[in-house]
């Protein structure tokens, strides 16, 4: 009787273990979220208006952003416009702008980026001369 019951509870702990571990996790995500957004929602909604739900609505709208940010164009016009910004701010814009661009001349393939090295000869001069003075 003990052999057929052992792998018989442990085969149903496999398919129950998943579901309750689900439904916990989710039940502790809505609570946890909703308790996010309490002090936000205190300031806006009295309590006997309150309708739960609002902490879920913005978990799912922030998992939704996230998502957004995973196409190309959109973090591209995201950051760009981050970065006009940043560029454009009194003082932090003149340190800023230099340690990006030249990030921006380091990152990824400086050949391509910087174009091919020459050597530039001044007439009667000898800079450019590789000879030995």
């Amino acid at each position: 009787m003990m052999r057929f019951a052992t792998p018989t509870f442990v085969k149903g702990l496999i398919v129950v273990l998943p579901i309750v571990a689900a439904f916990y996790v989710l039940i502790w995500l809505v609570g946890r979220s909703e308790a996010l957004v309490e002090g936000l929602r205190l300031a806006v909604v009295p309590d006997h208006y309150y309708v739960p739900g609002p902490g879920v609505g913005l978990l799912l709208a922030a998992v939704f952003c996230v998502g957004l940010l995973t196409y190309p164009w959109i973090t591209r016009k995201l950051l760009d416009g981050v970065d006009g910004v940043l560029r454009r701010t009194p003082l932090f814009g003149a340190i800023y702008s230099p340690a990006r661009d030249l990030m921006d001349v380091l990152g990824g393939d400086v050949e391509q980026k910087l174009g091919q090295v020459v050597l530039v000869k001044t007439p009667n001069t000898n800079m450019g001369n590789t000879s030995a003075v």
